[in-house]
């Protein structure tokens, strides 16, 4: 996570802390305001722990109380290095080709915990699904 921060901070992008162990509650209030003021707000959703591939709740929570559509994306790189962190951080080689997969807009049903447990299957799914076509796809380019 403090790699994907300080990047974003670089390019001029705000950033929200907040985590499923620190400062939660804080940074949903603070994302559902932002998001139903107009924001579009990037998120990585499988926690800062993990495990790796399971999105967490927090980001079908926030979904679901701004009304606003999730829309998944994944990547890949043709040359690339992977941390040894549990997400096995993925660092793209210089002049390396890369592929990004957007997948169409996933919509919340309503703010109930079944709604939102649903809605976080629905990503987690599309989003691995978009994982697996990038990694494919890679090689073709």
């Amino acid at each position: 996570g403090e790699y994907i921060a300080r990047a974003i901070s670089v390019l001029g992008f705000g950033l929200v802390r907040g985590s499923t162990t620190s400062g939660a509650r804080r940074a949903l209030r603070n994302m559902v305001n932002q998001l139903k003021q107009g924001a579009i707000i990037a998120i990585t959703p499988d926690g800062p722990r993990g495990p790796r591939y399971q999105a967490q709740t927090g980001v079908a929570y926030l979904a679901a109380k701004a009304n606003v559509p999730v829309i998944p994306a994944s990547n890949s790189a043709s040359s690339r290095i992977h941390l040894t962190s549990w997400d096995r951080f993925l660092i793209p080689l210089p002049f390396s080709r890369i592929k990004l997969i957007i997948g169409p807009p996933i919509y919340p049903q309503g703010v109930s915990s079944s709604a939102i447990a649903s809605l976080r299957d629905r990503i987690e799914s599309e989003l691995n699904l978009l994982t697996r076509e990038a990694d494919r796809s890679i090689v073709n380019l």
